[in-house]
């Protein structure tokens, strides 16, 4: 099972985030195959099981089953569901381990985000005290004193503009920020969600596999004389028909780019005032 498993070859370089592909990733679009050497193994556990028959079976005990419908059961049977068991999980432990990569970045961007749309409103208050503060032509230190009204107002304008454009390039840095908060945030959340629908593929597959098996063995365990016997079926467990449990919270997915782009706007929309 260990190389029928084989993990995928992608190059770190080519994926959006490069520390999630490792050997934890595997390939979801091949399925398990069946080497004929299992196949024949698989028979002859079931072809000599059929003959260890414990002597209480009697031919007419087993002869009153004939329409009944049972399944299989045998330590062999026992032992391969484990075996299934063991495979399910060791893929969702590996998925697990490449979504904490993702995770953990998914955390990093939206502390960004947040911590650059908390700058983003300090500065926007900045700009409106700034706006809101009266210029006038009134001298306030002794050099002033020997300048004109209209030198003194011509002073201060372009002391306002220059603090007014280091306020509109500082909203445009934490736009930026939150922009590309948002975009990481995004493929975070995308590549959390492939992550878990390979899984589901992953153990479809293995699902199947097992099954397979597990018909092989019972076709050649059951004689004559219970032609009805059926082997179990090795269902895939109870989480792979839920959502995806390791996906950020979406209303976070969604507010990202909403304010990133308020904060964008915001910037745009700011007309530097004339004095």
């Amino acid at each position: 099972m260990r190389n029928q498993r084989r993990s995928a070859v992608v190059k770190p370089a080519h994926a959006p985030s490069p520390q999630s592909v490792s050997a934890f990733q595997r390939s979801a679009h091949r399925p398990v195959r069946y080497w004929i050497w299992t196949r024949c193994c698989d028979g002859r556990a079931g072809l000599a099981d059929r003959d260890r028959r414990k002597p209480e079976e009697t031919p007419t005990a087993r002869w009153q089953a004939v329409r009944q419908s049972s399944t299989a059961s045998s330590p062999w049977l026992d032992r391969l569901c484990a075996e299934y068991t063991g495979a399910v999980e060791e893929e969702r432990l590996a998925a697990m381990a490449a979504v904490s990569v993702l995770s953990a970045q998914w955390v990093v961007a939206e502390q960004a985000s947040a911590q650059a749309a908390a700058d983003a409103e300090v500065a926007r208050s900045r700009r409106s005290d700034l706006a809101s503060a009266p210029l006038n032509s009134a001298p306030s230190t002794a050099g002033e004193h020997y300048e004109t009204a209209t030198e003194i107002l011509s002073r201060r304008e372009t002391t306002r503009r220059k603090q007014d454009a280091e306020v509109s390039a500082q909203l445009d840095r934490l736009a930026a920020v939150q922009a590309r908060s948002a975009a990481a945030m995004a493929d975070c959340a995308d590549a959390i969600t492939s992550h878990w629908n390979a899984l589901l593929i992953r153990v479809a597959s293995l699902s199947a596999y097992y099954t397979r098996r597990a018909g092989t063995y019972t076709r050649w365990l059951k004689d004559w004389h219970v032609p009805n016997l059926r082997p179990p079926v090795m269902a895939p467990p109870p989480w792979a028909a839920g959502t995806c449990p390791w996906s950020p919270p979406a209303a976070a997915v969604s507010a990202a780019p909403r304010m990133a782009a308020n904060d964008d706007s915001s910037v745009r929309a700011g007309i530097l005032p004339s004095y």
